[in-house]
Formats: structure tokens, sequence, C-alpha cells
């Protein structure tokens, strides 16, 4: 007769626990995961050489971004359960990308009025 109570004690003293450890675990939402996705890949392919420099600068956008490695991957192990998610949050990546990609050609392109010669 006493073990009922102790077991339903014990039952709820865990349940008390367990949930304040899920409550410190925060969501990253689809918009974090993209720009998380996309700064993590123009670092890869400009330290893509240098492994330990690539680790480095992954750990700062990380850091950056707020969002832990464990708090990535597991969003990514959510969206390997949907390949309709996957699917937009892909096409929000590659619009990201491209964003990105114009803003760099841009700032490199000369402008017009760069070019022109100076009044006399």
């Amino acid at each position: 007769m006493l073990k009922r109570p102790l077991i339903t004690i014990l039952a709820l003293t865990i349940l008390i626990f367990s949930g304040c450890a899920f409550a410190d675990e925060k969501t990253v939402t689809d918009s974090q995961f993209v720009m998380l996705y996309v700064d993590l890949s123009f670092a890869a392919e400009q330290f893509l050489s240098d492994s330990v420099l690539l680790a480095q600068v992954q750990d700062s956008v990380f850091e950056a971004h707020d969002i832990t490695r464990d708090e990535f991957d597991l969003y990514k192990i959510a969206l390997d359960k949907s390949p309709e998610r996957w699917s937009e949050i892909w096409q929000m990546v590659a619009l990201e990308i491209e964003k990105r990609e114009e803003a760099i050609k841009s700032e490199k392109m000369p402008s017009a009025r760069g070019n022109r010669r100076p009044k006399d």
C-alpha cells in the first residue's frame, strides 16, 4: 500500500524536473534557420581550405544567431520528417543566397557616377 503513493510522488517529481529541462530549450524558427544556414554556407565556401578556421567561424556564426548546434540539428531532424517543409525551406535558402550574391555583385561593380571625369 505504501508503494503506490511513493511511486506516484516519484513519477510526479520526474515529470516536474523533465518539464523544467524542456522549458529551457528554445524553438528555432524557419527564418532563423534559413539565415543561419546561409551564413554557414557562405562561411564554408570562404574557409573550406582551413578546417580549424572554418570551425571557429562556424562557432561565431552560431553565437551571432544565438542558436546552438544542438538546436540547429534538432530543427533539421524535425524537417527531415516533412519533405514538403524542406522544400519550402530550400526555396527560402535559395532566395536568400541569391539576394546576398546580388548585393555582393552590386558592391563590386563600379557605379556609373564613379567612372565619370570631374568637370574642369
